[in-house]
């Protein structure tokens, strides 16, 4: 286990989870073959086990009559310990509440919408709307979007139903859809919820175009949280989180969760990529729920110190981690920005250039412009809309504090004296570990795997520009990109006369 997620272990499982608890409209079998067989239709109620139902009705509103209300059923008894109660004709399976009833089959004499509440003493508790509206039809669901159909696609014993199983993100679109089978008092057939454990760095493995290997899986990670999730977009949840190895962007459409620097994040959602950017994001397919958890609070993890050329040309190996850059002048880009407003920024170090991104929900905007030369900290991030996704990397500061003005003296203290291997880390590894190394003058460092016969695997190379603290990121690959024998590697940098070896264990 990682060592930053060793001091989460004392969790006290703070949930701040997105999803609802509240009672709402499941699944919906609203029109049969021919006449309709009122004994086999039904409507699905989800709720908390126990929710006594006196007092919700079920109402059905004609969307070509203005939404006149046409039919209302109301509920009794309490919500079963599954949490799903059936209302409906006497052979529906599972029924709770023996009530047959026939809402109207929208799109019957041609397109169509309409539309059914859940109703609590009067007042909507949910709306759902199906059918294509036309012009002239009044149906009042939720969102901007209708149920996938305006009417069963496979006729008798087919449903419209929330789409992963009692789903609400209150729009209809998002929501609803059709079910595999006809399941009253049981989850949505949607397909199970299949739900992968990464680590980060498994999770930000790329393609060769810079898509994301796992994009639009259903993952299980943790991690600590290197942001406030209110800093870059005050109006989702939009943070980055880390371990030792990597770090990913979390971004969830589906309202804000409390999450603070330092938290230990447990989060369940779908690889998502966005201008280059890989996400664990709350939309996607399958029968599956968006979940995060604070589990416990810990020392947010130290930034890396990386020189510019390395975010400009090694980007991919550090997106989403806390970085810091030493003895920076601003060089080009954009103005310093006032308030509310966003710039990119060309900084620059010994090793050359890279971007630094201002975000305007940042507090940064509008304060004093640092002084020459600065350290600034932040997160990197990518935005670049053409593929391959291999540019466009930039430097995210969080906040105003991330900005340290140094003197020029003190900056060249930090030049390295000798070329040392720093270490690997993590070391065994089974994902990628990351070559750490000093290089006290511009060379060009040549890096060779062997393994425990001396037989060579793999040879890499990294250009150095300035004396600075450099790294490789080797996932465990041989010359011809196939994955190597679990075991004992040897790798051997060299610079110039100048050679250093290490030891790696890799373990499948």
């Amino acid at each position: 286990m990682r060592t930053l997620w060793l001091t989460c272990l004392t969790a006290l499982f703070l949930i701040v989870s997105i999803s609802s608890a509240q009672v709402m409209i499941n699944e919906i079998l609203y029109d049969t073959d021919g006449s309709d067989d009122t004994s086999i239709m039904f409507t699905e109620i989800y709720g908390p086990a126990g929710t006594d139902l006196d007092g919700y009705t079920l109402h059905g509103l004609n969307g070509n009559q203005s939404g006149a209300e046409y039919l209302s059923v109301p509920l009794s008894g309490t919500i079963p310990a599954d949490g799903y109660f059936v209302v409906g004709g006497s052979a529906v399976n599972n029924v709770d509440q023996v009530s047959p009833h026939d809402w109207q089959n929208s799109g019957y004499q041609g397109v169509g919408c309409d539309c059914i509440h859940l109703r609590y003493q009067g007042g909507n508790v949910d709306k759902v709307r199906y059918g294509d509206c036309e012009a002239g039809h009044e149906c009042e669901g939720e969102g901007d979007g209708y149920a996938p159909d305006p009417y069963p696609t496979g006729g008798i014993n087919y449903s419209i139903g929330r789409i992963p199983d009692h789903q609400d993100t209150d729009d209809n679109g998002a929501d609803w859809g059709i079910p595999d089978a006809l399941t009253p008092g049981e989850p949505n057939a949607g397909g199970p919820c299949e739900m992968y454990t990464y680590t980060i760095s498994e999770i930000q493995e790329d393609n060769a175009d810079g898509t994301p290997v796992h994009l639009g899986e259903f993952v299980h990670t943790e991690g600590i949280a290197t942001v406030a999730n209110y800093v870059y977009d005050p109006a989702t949840t939009n943070f980055y989180i880390q371990d030792d190895d990597a770090g990913v962007n979390i971004f969830g459409s589906v309202g804000t969760a409390n999450v603070m620097p330092g938290d230990c994040v447990v989060i369940e959602g779908w690889v998502g990529f966005y201008n280059g950017l890989t996400e664990i994001t709350s939309s996607g397919g399958g029968n599956c729920t968006w979940d995060l958890e604070v589990v416990d609070h810990t020392a947010v993890p130290e930034p890396m110190i990386l020189p510019c050329n390395t975010i400009e040309t090694l980007g991919e190996e550090f997106e989403g981690m806390l970085v810091t850059i030493q003895g920076v002048s601003i060089t080009g880009g954009d103005a310093w920005p006032p308030a509310d407003q966003n710039a990119n920024i060309t900084i620059s170090d010994q090793s050359g250039s890279c971007t630094m991104r201002i975000d305007k929900d940042t507090d940064i905007g509008g304060q004093a412009q640092p002084e020459d030369p600065f350290d600034v900290t932040g997160i990197v991030s990518q935005y670049d809309a053409s593929s391959p996704h291999t540019a466009g990397y930039q430097l995210l500061p969080r906040a105003y504090t991330d900005f340290i003005h140094v003197a020029v003296d003190d900056f060249a203290a930090d030049v390295p004296e000798s070329f040392e291997l720093l270490g690997c880390f993590p070391n065994p590894f089974n994902a990628s570990t990351r070559i750490s190394f000093n290089v006290p003058n511009h060379t060009d460092v040549s890096l060779r795997f062997y393994d425990l016969l001396g037989r060579e695997v793999m040879q890499a190379s990294v250009s150095v520009q300035a004396p600075g603290q450099y790294s490789y990121v080797w996932n465990g690959t041989n010359a011809a990109g196939e994955s190597v024998s679990t075991g004992l590697y040897f790798v051997r940098l060299q610079a110039g006369a100048a050679a250093v070896t290490g030891k790696v264990l890799y373990l499948k």
